[in-house]
């Protein structure tokens, strides 16, 4: 919450005192699917074929999916890079979905792979627990699924400026990544 006016930037007397801007997180934006082989591909081909694919129930029904898959679609797309949403067109594919489309079209190739990775794992404003995950965690060592738990709500905490999240979001998110 920042207003600028005249070169100035004005903060809130919360963030002027503790220094603290709070940063966008999501959690669960996945309903509780991980993604799957396949989805990509075929939320991309629905994307070219249809901009308008998720306005009508959400794609399900283009997609061969219930509403609640075809949401995390959805998702994992936007997550990954793919696709944008653009209002009053809908869903268009960004140019690494017009790349994947044309030259690795069932995302075969390993740097394909690697390169929806890095996008996944460096997008802290979709993927918040991913991105903690791969990038700020401690794994040095063995822990158990309560010990990831504990340090991906610190590092959220510690990230947002939030006094508290969702507990349920976070363990459905500890979840999907050790799946």
């Amino acid at each position: 919450r920042m207003l600028y006016a005249k070169g100035y930037v004005y903060q809130t007397l919360k963030e002027r005192t503790t220094g603290m801007i709070k940063r966008k997180y999501r959690l669960k934006g996945h309903e509780s699917f991980i993604l799957r082989e396949g989805w990509l591909t075929k939320g991309i081909q629905a994307v070219e074929k249809d901009s308008g694919v998720f306005s009508k129930n959400a794609g399900a029904d283009a997609l061969g999916v219930g509403t609640n898959m075809a949401k995390s679609i959805r998702y994992w797309m936007k997550t990954a890079g793919v696709t944008m949403d653009v209002p009053q067109k809908g869903v268009q594919l960004t140019e690494l979905g017009k790349i994947i489309a044309q030259y690795d079209p069932y995302i075969e190739d390993m740097f394909t792979l690697w390169i929806l990775h890095c996008k996944i794992a460096g997008n802290f404003e979709q993927a918040t627990t991913w991105n903690l995950f791969f990038n700020k965690m401690d794994l040095t060592s063995a822990f158990t699924r309560e010990d990831m738990f504990k340090m991906e709500r610190d590092l959220i905490l510690d990230e947002t400026g939030e006094e508290e999240i969702s507990e349920r979001s976070l363990r459905d998110d500890c979840t999907a990544i050790l799946s």
